[in-house]
């Protein structure tokens, strides 16, 4: 999780917004906690079908080029 001069850190923050019990400053700490794990995974899970479905890495995707460009290039 966090460390303790993280945690020190952070409650310091909290406090200057005015966020001074410790049983707040905790709560708000494990919330930011859990909303960083979920976007963690979110992003790996993202990632993962991202990967699954481009199955033309490495390869130039050439859908949209202009080949009037390369007209009389092929000698």
């Amino acid at each position: 999780m966090l460390s303790k001069a993280e945690i020190q850190d952070y409650t310091a923050r909290l406090n200057r917004l005015g966020i001074t019990d410790e049983g707040s400053v905790k709560a708000v700490l494990d919330f930011v906690y859990s909303i960083a794990i979920i976007a963690v995974q979110a992003y790996e899970e993202n990632k993962k079908h991202v990967v699954e479905q481009d199955d033309t890495r490495g390869q130039e995707d050439c859908r949209d080029l202009d080949t009037r460009q390369y007209e009389g290039t092929g000698r």
